[in-house]
């Protein structure tokens, strides 16, 4: 995986992330789960997020979650996986 970016407005923060490889062994699930509230775990940072889409062509897949209110500043520590390569686990919560 490779983190994108994070955009911010008065409401909520956006997380981007981009799939190193051309496939993702579930991403027939992934389509059923926009709306869903998820787990993100990258190495040993973790945050709570909306699941709100996933984008595919034939270069790249896009995975977006929102967060609403980050008032422990999880999403801070994974600014420095930020151009790197690594491994995201989400677990659906709902």
């Amino acid at each position: 995986m490779y983190y994108l970016k994070k955009s911010k407005d008065d409401k909520k923060e956006v997380l981007v992330f981009h799939v190193v490889s051309n496939e993702l062994s579930h991403v027939d699930e992934l389509l059923k789960k926009p709306g869903s509230i998820t787990l993100i775990t990258v190495e040993e940072s973790e945050v709570g997020a909306e699941f709100v889409s996933i984008q595919r062509d034939n270069k790249k897949i896009v995975l977006k979650f929102n967060i609403k209110r980050d008032t422990e500043g999880k999403v801070n520590k994974l600014y420095p996986f930020a151009g790197t390569n690594f491994l995201l686990v989400y677990n659906h919560l709902k």
